[in-house]
């Protein structure tokens, strides 16, 4: 189980919840370890809005039972989320727990497994694609919606 807080200062709303969805992914691909398994389902996301990130688009706080080669998890996280995003800059830092202090109401279990990078980037690339796609379809509904509206005047 881990928990990524997402704080980012992006005023363009409806590109958060995709860029969650991937840094999602792709950090249970880069948390994945024989020691401790990690499954997308088991990774949460939050968003934040960052006041003051000096820099950096995107600032994630992983919250998680420790690893090893923490470093380079963290350097897995940014070169694939760089992969998919590569106008962005994104920094990760870890606040590391013990599995003893985490808790949680039981929830229906998800039938899923760990990914790997390869799996989480392909799923990344869908993501933005079917993104993109929308906010297109979204502007040429707005656009004949206008349209339309100044015809009829």
């Amino acid at each position: 189980m881990a928990l990524v807080k997402i704080y980012t200062e992006s005023d363009d709303i409806e590109l958060v919840p995709e860029t969650a969805k991937v840094i999602k992914l792709v950090a249970a691909a880069a948390l994945n370890c024989p020691e401790v398994p990690t499954k997308p389902s088991q990774v949460e996301t939050i968003i934040c809005h960052g006041l003051d990130l000096i820099g950096i688009d995107y600032i994630m706080e992983v919250i998680a039972c420790e690893r090893p080669n923490m470093q380079s998890i963290g350097d897995a996280i940014i070169a694939g989320l760089n992969e998919v995003y590569p106008d962005k800059l994104f920094s990760v830092y870890f606040n590391l727990i013990n599995e003893a202090g985490m808790a949680a109401t039981p929830r229906p279990t998800v039938i899923d497994a760990p990914i790997t990078m390869k799996q989480a980037m392909d799923k990344s690339v869908k993501i933005v694609a079917s993104g993109i796609s929308s906010r297109k379809k979204e502007k040429a509904r707005i656009k004949t919606l206008v349209k339309s509206m100044t015809n009829n005047k």
